[in-house]
């Protein structure tokens, strides 16, 4: 059977296809008997789960005390032969579950494309999966491994724990989700920020992190949607991928934070957003998306969230000063300065007037085309400001008498000369 889940877990990692076991009716039962006994011991798997990761914890903490000791100590943690399989063979065990109940497997895939005469049953291992899990209670185990274990479980497990979670998704109640989901949810989100804080952020770009942090964000509209309340724990994991020093982590971290605002507006929650507005005031993400380590590509996707600063009434002249500094860059100077003028007309007229005043600053010999633009189109909005604020002073008055006429009694209409 090992020799069965070593194959799986390879072509996965390979992202390899094999028609062996399609290439006949016969050959496709085989297989589904194997995939039978995989599930078999994974109730076993999950019942000493968090177990074997407080063991696996307080053998690493043993070893790296006895720091005399040879290195084998430490690869031969994983080889500890507990209840007939070893640590090692029990997360490959679980490993191979996420990947079998997975509909994109590669395997899955070569069939759909190739072998259209074996029959539908081929999606049986979600059934057999969902027995396993529900006399195992995969989601209590998972709630007790991360809550006690902490950084002692690997990235990895947890992955494939939510990967099956996720699978089976469509065919759990909503109220098993609403017990279970969002608080494994809050936990993960809560890992793998530990996770960022103990390794300096580099591990959001390990693979396994990822896609837990993708779990989490898949489920941000449902979980909006059901709560109707700010999700703390998608834009904790958004803020901690922005303070990462690798763009592809800051562009997921933003990308997300925008759909995050994107469904707290079709939700239409006004304590959503302006909970949304506050978090975003007070962590100065503006700014920590204009500051340091600048790219055009994070420039590009941070109109909805300068969009919706800007009518929230949150940005200040902190954040436009930040955004001036990079539109001085020679690198994203285009950039910064389109994005200025789409949102101008969302600002209000005191950042209007102190952008103003940081046009003046330029020499003529700095101006271009872009900056030129930019200052009609400041021009042009306090011009229209103005002329509309003398034109409310002037008739002020008139409006004023006309409503004070609409009181005068008959009487006092007749004192009045003509």
């Amino acid at each position: 059977m090992m020799m069965f889940v070593h194959y799986v877990n390879q072509i996965n990692e390979l992202k390899a296809s094999c028609r062996c076991f399609v290439k006949s009716i016969d050959a496709f039962w085989n297989f589904m008997a194997v995939v039978r006994k995989i599930f078999v011991p994974l109730k076993t798997v999950i019942d000493k789960l968090d177990e074997d990761c407080l063991l696996l914890q307080q053998m690493r903490q043993i070893i790296a005390e006895n720091s005399n000791e040879s290195m084998e100590s430490d690869d031969n943690v994983d080889d500890l032969e507990t209840g007939g399989f070893s640590l090692k063979e029990r997360f490959d065990i679980l490993r191979c579950c996420a990947v079998l109940v997975n509909e994109n497997f590669y395997l899955y895939s070569t069939y759909q494309r190739h072998y259209l005469h074996i029959p539908v049953q081929l999606c049986g291992p979600v059934i057999f999966v969902l027995d396993a899990l529900i006399e195992s209670n995969l989601l209590q185990r998972l709630v007790t491994c991360l809550s006690k274990s902490k950084l002692s479980i690997n990235p990895e497990i947890v992955a494939s724990m939510m990967l099956i979670m996720l699978t089976i998704r469509p065919y759990s109640l909503d109220s098993t989700l609403r017990r279970y989901l969002w608080p494994i949810r809050d936990l993960i989100s809560n890992y793998v920020c530990e996770l960022a804080d103990n390794n300096d952020g580099e591990v959001l770009r390990d693979h396994s992190v990822r896609q837990l942090s993708e779990h989490v964000w898949t489920l941000n509209r449902d979980y909006i949607s059901a709560n109707n309340a700010l999700d703390s724990a998608g834009l904790s994991l958004s803020l901690k991928h922005l303070h990462s020093h690798f763009l592809a982590a800051r562009l997921t971290g933003l990308h997300h934070l925008c759909v995050i605002i994107n469904c707290s507006d079709e939700n239409d929650a006004e304590e959503t957003s302006s909970a949304l507005a506050e978090y975003i005031l007070h962590r100065k993400i503006v700014q920590l998306v204009f500051g340091p380590n600048l790219h055009v590509e994070l420039i590009k996707q941070s109109h909805i969230l300068l969009n919706f600063a800007c009518l929230q009434c949150i940005l200040t002249k902190s954040d436009l000063d930040s955004i001036w500094a990079a539109a001085l860059m020679k690198h994203c100077n285009r950039q910064v300065l389109d994005l200025l003028n789409c949102t101008i007309k969302c600002m209000e007229y005191e950042l209007v007037d102190h952008l103003y005043g940081l046009l003046k600053t330029l020499k003529p010999s700095e101006h271009n085309d872009l900056t030129l633009l930019l200052t009609f189109t400041v021009i042009k909005y306090i011009w229209n400001y103005k002329t509309y604020d003398s034109r409310r002073a002037l008739l002020k008055p008139l409006v004023e008498n006309s409503a004070e006429s609409r009181f005068l009694s008959v009487n006092d209409i007749q004192d009045i000369p003509a």
